[in-house]
């Protein structure tokens, strides 16, 4: 997909509807509705909204529990590069659950995923970007506002 105005808009407009404090387990909008998820496992936490013709994976960013996140900077290998420990691990909370949910609504090869996110969130939408590309989920962009850096040239590349 090409870069999208409106699309980024959408994404920047959830990214920062993910912070909100009502936003949790518990925010019957979305436990009501079978084509949204979130889940807040360890410290991360992660909105996915199944539309009709697209998927987003919407990561909440650095709150003030995640500083210790932040700081575990030191990288560390994977298939795409050197990452950052910290957002490695941020995303390795929610990998499973990500992936069962996307395997229940079948948009394997039916749909393109957008990721976004701000900030610890922009960095992890990044990161699994990188995951679902290697398990061959239709990557359609990944929107991210004040993201820090992720990895080392081999990761950016």
């Amino acid at each position: 997909m090409a870069y999208d105005p409106a699309l980024a808009h959408k994404c920047a407009a959830m990214s920062a509807q993910v912070y909100q404090p009502y936003f949790d387990e518990s925010c019957s909008s979305v436990q009501d509705d079978p084509n949204q998820a979130y889940f807040s496992i360890g410290k991360t936490q992660v909105w996915l909204v199944n539309e009709p013709d697209v998927v987003f994976v919407v990561f909440r960013g650095t709150s003030y529990e995640d500083i210790t996140t932040d700081l575990n900077f030191r990288k560390t290998k994977t298939d795409f590069g050197k990452v950052h420990r910290g957002f490695w691990g941020y995303v390795a909370n929610t990998r499973i659950a990500i992936s069962s949910k996307l395997s229940l609504w079948k948009v394997h090869g039916i749909k393109p995923i957008i990721l976004t996110g701000h900030s610890l969130g922009a960095a992890s939408a990044v990161i699994e970007a990188c995951l679902l590309n290697v398990l061959g989920y239709e990557i359609g962009g990944v929107y991210t506002f004040g993201e820090p850096r992720g990895g080392n040239g081999e990761f950016a590349r």
